[in-house]
């Protein structure tokens, strides 16, 4: 099957009949974030419409929490909750629908002659590509990191050492990835005891590490941890070249990015040295962090009119906002950009 991107920043790809296990946590994780997800779990009656200022406020966030579940799938998997009116229904409908059934446990002579291949398989596949055979022995752990039970998933590190730098998923997603992913602190901080730098490096199948997950989805405790122990991984990007404090500002977690940013190296930000940096500045403008913004481009003013991954320049993103031009403040304001330094 095709995969698709989502049209929401839930999720990295949209429902299809082989992810939902990545699809359902990333949206869990956002709808939690956004403080949504209650309505989705609750098991009690929407309140009546005779309570009118409770009944507003409910629909408003079923609708809201009912909205992102929408966008979040593709044209085949939404059609089967087109008609629902219920967040809650909607969410139950799809696990239903796409939920893996487990199948049954194999003997352990089977397990080890999995483990062995896996792990050849995952050193030898450049794209970290992971067939579902391989991951199916790693099932016990994955669960264990989604739910967040920590002493499950120590147990199974300690029987089999080396999932600690395994792809655990058919996304190519380490247990940091999973643990990241899911936003659980603890899990991701005893992981990182156990991991050297190079282990934090590696890349899923979207090209990212668990650290861009976590500025991609804006935990910033997360990425704290994973910066604490290892402060190079902030220069580390994506497939396409963004790295942590870039995914950040395009998905909107301001206060991560201005922690990111102060980390970033201001070397690979400038002009010579690829896209980022006005990418960076872009972004910082359409965010309203002009902090940011005016910080970067008064230590390399060139960045003022140099090109971003979309193409576009920092002059270009600043005439887009004429918000930001108090009247008779139009030229004072330009000059300060053109001009700087």
């Amino acid at each position: 099957m095709e995969k698709k991107p989502a049209l929401s920043a839930a999720v990295l790809e949209a429902l299809n009949e082989d992810n939902y296990l990545d699809w359902s946590v990333q949206l869990k994780t956002y709808l939690m974030a956004q403080d949504l997800w209650e309505i989705v779990e609750s098991t009690s009656e929407p309140p009546a419409p005779e309570n009118e200022a409770a009944f507003k406020a409910w629909s408003k966030t079923n609708a809201m929490a009912l909205h992102v579940i929408q966008m979040s799938c593709q044209p085949d998997t939404f059609s089967y909750i087109r008609e629902t009116s219920l967040a809650r229904d909607a969410w139950d409908t799809l696990a239903e629908m796409y939920k893996p059934k487990l199948r049954d446990p194999r003997s352990s002579e089977e397990v080890e002659e999995l483990s062995d291949s896996s792990a050849k398989s995952g050193e030898s596949d450049k794209k970290g590509n992971i067939d579902d055979d391989g991951v199916e022995i790693y099932m016990d752990l994955y669960k264990a990191l989604q739910i967040g039970d920590w002493n499950a998933a120590n147990e199974f590190l300690k029987r089999h050492p080396q999932a600690i730098r395994s792809k655990i998923t058919v996304l190519g997603k380490t247990a940091l990835h999973v643990a990241a992913e899911a936003g659980h602190v603890h899990i991701v901080e005893e992981l990182v005891k156990l991991m050297p730098e190079e282990y934090l490096k590696i890349k899923d199948c979207d090209g990212f590490t668990a650290l861009a997950l976590a500025a991609y989805f804006g935990n910033y405790r997360i990425a704290e941890c994973m910066l604490g122990m290892y402060e190079n991984l902030i220069s580390i990007g994506d497939d396409d070249g963004n790295i942590p404090v870039v995914l950040a500002l395009l998905n909107g977690h301001l206060k991560l990015a201005r922690y990111l940013y102060l980390l970033t190296p201001p070397e690979i930000l400038l002009p010579d040295n690829g896209t980022m940096g006005a990418t960076v500045v872009c972004q910082a403008i359409y965010n309203k962090a002009l902090d940011i913004a005016l910080d970067l481009v008064n230590r390399c003013p060139r960045l003022v009119v140099a090109k971003d991954i979309y193409g576009e320049s920092p002059f270009y993103a600043l005439a887009c906002m004429p918000d930001y031009f108090p009247s008779g403040n139009r030229l004072v304001f330009w000059k300060r950009w053109i001009y700087s330094g």
